[in-house]
């Protein structure tokens, strides 16, 4: 049992309770290493490092060039980072021979069986960047360099005896194993975190070398795609419904086993998302379809809400409860469905339906627009349902949440509004474009008439000469004003100059400047924007200063 490493713990707090911990010991002689790898092993971490690293990445990037070309699975991931990796390594060639840890990352497999030869306890050596061994490195390294191969890597390593279930710890509770790092993607999405150039022949190799097909965390990683040929090749090599969700559950401060089974985890959100053959699948190798949600609804409830209803008549023969609807809830049903005329009829009986789903169930729209439904949507807007409501986010964010171009395209098309910005990052449709790696939903919003801050984004600068002609106190208005809401957010004082410079766009930068943005700002922690200018700016923007 390890404790739970809560969010916002920082390596301050952390180094007192090294204090503690060695203070408290039986053992005289404790070092101050040893206690802090004490303590992170408490925490569920393998060493104090691995500790460390996890939380100096839930806010800040490293110039490291082993950071920069492995996914993390922190908000830093992006495919920015892997280029910068790759300029790093064009500059300086001898990172893919500094030891076995970049080596491995590279994909330089002389290099690698070199070393190896010289030392083959180097096979499970931590270290690098993460502490973690040769074989992650491998697994997580997106750099996708034509002259090498991770693949070609994975095999020597694997061949020296490395372990094909290595794994780290993240946050101390998820067991990110050399397999997650095959199958790759998650909750940024597959153009952020990718899966491996070669992911099912590398996963194959994990496989066939005795990695646990019970891979939790791929498993979850995976899932927010359609598809379904990661949980056949996992079903291939053992994965059944006698295995439990191999990451930790929060029990207070404490960290436990799961319980769950992660067939029937997986199958709850595969019906709830509409992934109806990956449902099928999972049923058959033995999920348990008469289970139910938290909340109490039958599979076959779940379903039928979500307008499969052929397919939740098909989870009721094979023996989900058939549970009886409220009236509102067999509208939405059937308007999620798409069939507009039955739900006219059940409106001319009562025309107060449309005014209660809205009440009632406000997320209703914006969870068709997330699950791709544009039939639904039609359905929801020839009835008079709100589109541009805002329930947390937009039916027009969550649209893009979900990479559903052609529903982001009919929600522009009826008018939904492109600058309203949601309640939870303060963010427009177009910003969770950018962020979550929805590269053609981008692109087609980024087309339209902007508010200044996404014309920054996208560094259109005859847009931006537009707006502050038209309106010159638009050059000082700070994200706070832009966004209609009671939150606050980090960045609520930035203009937009200061904007453009955090998200290290040039040509606007420069337009900004030219335009007369004042550069004696402050920022609320006391820098000022040369400050962040000096420490954080690319050379380029900060050459402008």
């Amino acid at each position: 049992m390890h404790k739970l490493l809560r969010r916002g713990k920082t390596l301050t707090t952390l180094s007192e309770e090294t204090e503690d911990w060695q203070k408290q010991s039986r053992d005289s002689s404790l070092t101050r290493e040893e206690a802090r790898n004490q303590l992170a092993i408490s925490y569920g971490f393998f060493s104090w490092r691995q500790m460390e690293v996890h939380v100096l990445l839930q806010n800040q990037e490293f110039d490291d060039f082993l950071y920069l070309s492995c996914l993390t699975y922190c908000p830093t991931d992006r495919p920015g980072l892997r280029e910068r990796a790759r300029e790093m390594l064009l500059e300086d060639p001898s990172l893919a021979e500094r030891d076995i840890h970049h080596a491995a990352a590279v994909g330089n497999t002389s290099v690698v069986v070199k070393l190896l030869d010289s030392d083959p306890k180097l096979v499970s050596q931590r270290g690098g960047f993460f502490d973690w061994e040769p074989l992650l490195y491998t697994c997580y390294s997106r750099l996708n360099l034509a002259e090498n191969s991770t693949f070609d890597v994975a095999k020597v390593l694997l061949e020296r005896g490395a372990d094909a279930n290595s794994h780290y710890m993240w946050g101390g509770q998820y067991r990110f194993t050399a397999l997650t790092g095959a199958f790759g993607e998650g909750e940024m999405g597959p153009s952020n975190q990718p899966e491996h150039q070669r992911c099912i022949d590398l996963a194959k190799l994990l496989l066939e070398a005795g990695a646990d097909p019970n891979d939790g965390q791929t498993l979850y990683n995976r899932m927010f795609e359609p598809g379904q040929y990661w949980i056949e090749l996992l079903l291939e090599h053992g994965l059944n419904s006698k295995h439990t969700v191999n990451w930790l559950d929060e029990d207070g401060e404490q960290l436990v086993p799961s319980k769950e089974c992660i067939l029937d985890y997986q199958l709850r959100w595969a019906i709830e998302k509409g992934h109806i053959e990956r449902a099928r699948l999972l049923i058959g190798a033995g999920a348990n379809v008469a289970a139910t949600n938290r909340f109490g609804d039958s599979y076959f409830t779940i379903a039928f809400k979500r307008g499969d209803l052929e397919f939740a008549e098909e989870l009721a023969t094979l023996g989900s409860h058939r549970q009886k609807l409220p009236e509102v809830e067999q509208f939405i049903a059937v308007c999620m469905s798409g069939n507009v005329h039955e739900a006219r009829a059940l409106l001319e009986g009562n025309p107060n339906l449309v005014e209660q789903a809205e009440n009632e169930f406000a997320d209703t729209v914006g969870r068709a627009a997330g699950e791709g439904n544009l039939t639904g949507l039609k359905v929801f807007h020839a009835l008079g349902f709100n589109l541009n409501k805002m329930q947390g986010q937009t039916p027009l964010h969550q649209a893009v949440l979900g990479g559903h171009l052609d529903n982001v395209k009919w929600l522009v098309e009826i008018g939904c509004d492109l600058g309203i910005r949601d309640d939870v990052h303060g963010s427009t449709p177009l910003q969770w474009a950018f962020a979550l790696g929805r590269d053609e939903c981008r692109d087609f919003l980024s087309q339209f008439e902007l508010d200044l801050f996404d014309s920054i984004l996208c560094d259109r600068t005859v847009r931006i000469k537009e707006i502050v002609e038209s309106e010159s106190s638009a050059l000082e208005r700070t994200l706070k004003e832009m966004r209609a809401t009671q939150y606050s957010f980090e960045d609520d004082w930035m203009t937009p100059l200061v904007f453009a410079m955090t998200r290290e766009r040039v040509e606007a930068t420069k337009c900004l400047l030219k335009l007369g943005a004042n550069r004696e700002i402050t920022a609320p922690s006391g820098e000022t924007l040369a400050d962040l200018v000096r420490n954080k700016a690319p050379k380029e923007i900060a050459d402008l200063w």
